[in-house]
């Protein structure tokens, strides 16, 4: 757009020596690829030639490559920036994630460490002592091998049974009373006990019976373990001890 007639008070040219209306006014637009990049204006005291506008113009197309070159840098800056940003990010999640699995395989390799030291007092635990889970009605719920071995029956026969399978005919209605009185308030019950087997025989066990709480607080089990007395004569020692600690007077009150 070339303009000789301008507005007085459209546009001055300012210099040292004052200012002035121009009077010729070239716009230009910037373009390349068909895409306005800027505009050129351009203002002038004198008639601008046919030739310096060719030449404007083509300036203005060098100038607007040169915009679009610097815009096309720009953008792959902003582009090679945000992607070193995801390869930073990436980056810091690899480290994450190989702490974590680093993390991962130590946890790995101290439970299967607890494991095996686990497994080896259970074994220890199933050599040595008898064991048992009731419910408060008596019922045998768990009977470890200890168990098993000494009572003379097998897991399969104990599952589901009353306590009352072991029972002796000379042990006192007194004493399990006490007994169960003692799980029932939530407390620990240690005695000596005559059991019978499976064969009629009998056997004497050093007994500790810990109640088991739910999380309301209130017992709703009871877990025995015992040890077994081979010395019949120490265990008849350690009963009589007993049945005066706890105030039975006979055994006969069956």
């Amino acid at each position: 757009m070339y303009l000789t007639d301008i507005p007085q008070n459209y546009v001055n040219i300012t210099s040292g020596l004052g200012e002035a209306t121009p009077t010729a006014l070239l716009v230009i637009p910037l373009m390349v690829n068909d895409t306005v990049q800027g505009i050129l204006e351009l203002a002038s005291f004198q008639k601008i030639a046919a030739f310096e506008i060719d030449f404007l113009e083509k300036l203005g197309e060098i100038i607007a490559a040169h915009i679009n070159s610097q815009r096309v840098v720009e953008q792959t800056q902003q582009l090679l920036q945000q992607t070193q940003e995801h390869s930073e990010e990436m980056r810091q999640n690899m480290e994450e994630l190989a702490a974590t699995q680093e993390h991962s395989q130590r946890q790995v390799e101290e439970n299967k460490k607890l494991y095996e030291k686990l497994h080896v007092r259970e074994r220890v635990f199933g050599l040595t002592t008898i064991l048992s889970e009731a419910d408060l009605y008596g019922t045998i719920t768990f009977a470890n091998e200890k168990l098993c071995e000494v009572s003379k029956y097998s897991r399969e026969e104990l599952i589901g049974q009353s306590h009352n399978i072991f029972r002796h005919p000379e042990m006192p209605k007194a004493l399990f009373k006490i007994f169960w009185q003692t799980i029932k308030q939530g407390k620990v019950f240690k005695g000596v006990i005559k059991n019978r087997t499976k064969d009629g025989t009998h056997n004497w066990v050093d007994a500790t019976n810990v109640p088991i709480k739910n999380e309301k607080g209130e017992v709703c089990n009871y877990m025995g373990a015992r040890y077994h007395i081979t010395d019949d004569l120490m265990a008849e020692h350690l009963y009589a001890n007993q049945l005066k600690t706890f105030g039975i007077e006979s055994a006969a009150d069956v």
